[in-house]
């Protein structure tokens, strides 16, 4: 999945293809969502002045926002052959 820089001190990256969201963090950890709504939030979020707000007060509470939240696995550094 394509993810696109944000500007944002908390949220480094966002992508969105085939229904899911991806959320890329300043601290390295990625975020995937899914759910009946996730396309509504990602046009209204990256529409957003404040993307951390935005993200703090409609994405993280799942429950609200009728999603999935899965944490994705670190990429891990693997040695050239």
């Amino acid at each position: 999945m394509e993810m696109k820089p944000v500007a944002s001190s908390n949220i480094q990256a966002v992508g969105f293809e085939n229904g899911e969201l991806m959320i890329r963090f300043a601290n390295g950890r990625t975020y995937r969502y899914t759910g009946p709504k996730v396309a509504e939030h990602h046009e209204a979020f990256m529409k957003a002045e404040s993307k951390g707000r935005y993200f703090a007060q409609h994405i993280r509470n799942c429950s609200q926002t009728q999603c999935e939240r899965h944490e994705e696995p670190s990429p891990t550094n693997q040695e050239a052959q």
